[in-house]
């Protein structure tokens, strides 16, 4: 009977808190906000003297003069910016609704404005909800009162309240908006919001305005056997009785994936300890960017040593290899930091969260918490654990094959890097049908190159459509419409606008080049841009080959490339682009260059670099790995053997028929290329079909001709020599098969 009732109890307790659940999700039905706007509890009663708005303390610098197209909303006209500007405070924007309801809820949404200056970690009101971050710079006038100002509209919902939300805006102070929504019907409903700044003279002159953000939430409302929310709470009870203990289970998972949308957008503002010392190996240099950044991430520490200095990618990510010590003498781990754009270091976390830290093996690199971003630097920091012994510094992939006999490096590649990953990566895939440009047009160069400039009258208006492309040559005067900022990079001065995916076409980008960091706010909106075509993207690819094919004319269908002819690879990059592929799709790293696979002790192989990682065609790594091996490696090992770039062909026919040179030189390559093509072949959707991977390989070939830093190596041209070689005897191949 005592065993009974312990079987018994724990059973009644489980069936009455479920019910107790069921009934609390009246909670729902929320009675309107009746205030309109509220500001945080903790600062509402503070006096304003608290936030005092600081005066310039010398003129603010002056941006270079030029025609530059100034990033405005939608709707408003003159520049973004007011002048004069006292200072520009950075702030977090977070957005929380809730993804589902059930028709006769009620719910809240919250927009919020935080200041970023002493970091801040997204949280939730409601677990059920869905959070938003995103990341605005607010300016502060002379002169002027500055108020924010929040909007909803919705279609289909009943919300208050209604209209312009505004608020006045102080230095250090959050801003909160709510407000509760109630559906009138089922189905997938949509709202927008927007925050705009309002600047009103304290003197004299005109009030301004300006839109700082805006974002478009969906809400999905279920209306179960077609009733409201009351008559389904009573079917709920019944239900919770006999499915109570499958709810938890179900209850869990989805907390859990929320929060891990959460923690995802976290990030950490710390300031630098300037008494921290830097002792830098000799060839491992570090900037004074860098070592703001160093000073913060070990701010408790009392010196850091950097080790040695990767090149990560073609993102301008710097990779250093360092180790903290503490004031008492005692030294820490050994770290590899990454750095780079805050932008590209805060979708590198994400990714990490979202796609490699349940994923990947616990013995590769793991991230060591969210990025460290310093106040007024443009580039943020993240640290991840050092796979390794201490003493022995790690080796880039492409140091080691180059340093190893071809036996190691193909082993390495198909055992240390496949088996490491692919079990949680690219092995779990399933069937996608996708048109090549989706995935691939992303390792293009851009579109369009653009000079800006103030003339008005234009050839042609750009609205992201590929069809507007046609015909656009170096000369033309053309008007961007509704684009928005996708990057900005200050080192380069240059920014790249695009637009949203059309359907199943890829997105439309076009760079400014020769222009000041100022000039354009990255995720703004450019309701006008003027400029000057420099180059179209065939324009582009064609310098580029000319600067190893000198001579070569590529006006023509075919070439005659080291006394063999074959198909000219551009005129059919279009077709090939809207090409539809049977494939598959899986994790994948999305950057898989030489620089981001490190070598450690025991030839244990481990990544980095996550800026890229997504769900994508599970061909794309490999196809970009071998573009990355011929170029890098393959061109120094021709160049240390001399040999021509004619090679190249001889190689790839050994390639295609299975058949290892006796050349050592030669046979050294085919063991690289070999070994990353038998990875790819497990992975096709048809076995006895490879037209998926030979796209995928034509493209990524093509898309390497875009790097500058192929320019910079001793051996060059010869890498893009051998990335057009590759392209037009690939694309021969695929004509002549059909």
């Amino acid at each position: 009977m005592k065993r009974e009732l312990r079987v018994l109890f724990p059973l009644i307790f489980v069936i009455l808190l479920m019910f107790l659940v069921g009934c609390s999700s009246g909670a729902m039905d929320r009675p309107p906000v009746t205030t309109e706007t509220e500001t945080d509890p903790g600062l509402a009663d503070l006096p304003s003297t608290q936030f005092p708005i600081p005066l310039p303390t010398e003129p603010p610098p002056t941006p270079p003069p030029g025609p530059y197209p100034t990033s405005t909303p939608p709707g408003t006209e003159g520049p973004l910016l007011p002048t004069p500007t006292a200072f520009v405070e950075e702030r977090f924007i977070e957005l929380e609704w809730p993804p589902d309801m059930r028709l006769g809820d009620s719910d809240i949404v919250r927009l919020s404005l935080i200041p970023s200056e002493d970091g801040y970690t997204p949280q939730l009101e409601f677990d059920e909800h869905e959070l938003d971050l995103d990341v605005a710079k607010i300016p502060y006038q002379v002169g002027f009162e500055a108020f924010a100002i929040a909007r909803m509209n919705a279609v289909g919902l009943d919300f208050s309240p209604r209209g312009d939300q505004q608020q006045r805006l102080l230095e250090g102070q959050v801003l909160n908006w709510r407000w509760s929504i109630a559906p009138e019907n089922a189905g997938r409903h949509r709202l927008s919001l927007q925050l705009r700044i309002r600047w009103e003279p304290l003197g004299e002159g005109n009030t301004e305005e300006v839109n700082i953000w805006d974002s478009g939430i969906e809400v999905q409302v279920t209306a179960p056997l077609g009733i409201g929310a009351p008559q389904a709470r009573m079917l709920g009870v019944v239900g919770l009785l006999v499915g109570g203990a499958m709810a938890l289970p179900l209850a869990e998972f989805a907390t859990r994936r929320r929060l891990e949308r959460a923690r995802a957008s976290k990030v950490r503002r710390l300031k630098p300890n300037l008494d921290l010392e830097l002792d830098v190996a000799p060839g491992a240099y570090v900037s004074n960017e860098e070592k703001i950044l160093l000073q913060a991430l070990y701010h408790r520490y009392d010196r850091v040593t950097v080790e040695t200095r990767y090149s990560s990618g073609y993102s301008g990510a710097r990779t250093l290899l360092v180790q903290p010590s503490r004031k008492d003498g005692r030294t820490d781990a050994y770290a590899i930091v990454k750095i780079g754009s805050a932008r590209e270091i805060q979708s590198e976390y994400s990714n990490y969260e979202s796609f490699v830290r349940h994923t990947l093996p616990p013995i590769t690199g793991r991230v060591q918490g969210p990025p460290v971003l310093v106040s007024g630097e443009p580039d943020a920091a993240l640290e991840y654990t050092f796979v390794g012994m201490p003493g022995v510094i790690p080796k880039s992939l492409k140091d080691f094959v180059l340093n190893s006999e071809v036996g190691e490096s193909k082993l390495l590649i198909e055992k240390g890097l496949f088996n490491t990953f692919g079990t949680g990566w690219w092995l779990q895939r399933v069937p996608y049908t996708f048109r090549s440009g989706i995935e691939y047009d992303r390792l293009l160069p851009v579109h369009v190159v653009l000079e800006a400039a103030t003339e008005k009258r234009t050839r042609r208006t750009l609205t992201g459509k590929l069809s507007e492309l046609d015909g656009l040559v170096p000369g033309d005067l053309v008007r961007l419409e509704g684009s928005f900022v996708a990057e900005v990079r200050p080192r380069r001065n240059t920014a790249t606008l695009s637009w949203s995916n059309i359907g199943l076409t890829p997105a439309v980008r076009v760079r400014f080049q020769n222009t000041p960091p100022e000039a354009f706010i990255e995720r703004a909106r450019v309701r006008n841009a003027y400029g000057r075509v420099v180059f179209t993207r065939e324009s582009l690819l064609q310098n580029e080959v000319t600067k190893a094919f000198p001579d070569l004319n590529l006006t023509g269908p075919k070439l005659n490339i080291w006394n063999r002819m074959v198909d000219n690879p551009l005129p059919h990059l279009k077709e090939i682009l809207e090409k539809r592929v049977r494939g598959t799709q899986s994790i994948i790293h999305g950057d898989l260059n030489l620089e981001n696979v490190l070598v450690g002790p025991g030839d244990l192989v481990w990544l980095i670099d996550f800026a890229s990682t997504r769900e994508g065609h599970t061909l794309f790594d490999f196809a970009r790995l071998e573009a990355e091996l011929t170029t890098q490696v393959v061109s120094e090992i021709f160049v240390r053997s001399d040999y021509g770039p004619e090679r190249m062909f001889t190689l790839f026919d050994a390639l295609e028929f299975g058949r290892a040179p006796e050349d050592q030189a030669l046979h050294q390559a085919y063991g690289l290329l070999d070994a990353t093509r038998q990875m790819a072949r497990r992975l096709l959707f048809d076995n006895e079909n490879e037209d998926e991977f030979i796209i995928s390989l034509y493209l990524a070939y093509l898309g390497t001709l875009k790097f500058s830093n192929l320019d910079e190596l001793p051996f060059a041209p010869m890498p893009k020599a051998l990335a057009f070689g590759a392209a037009a005897y690939l694309i021969t191949k695929y004509l002549h098969s059909k």
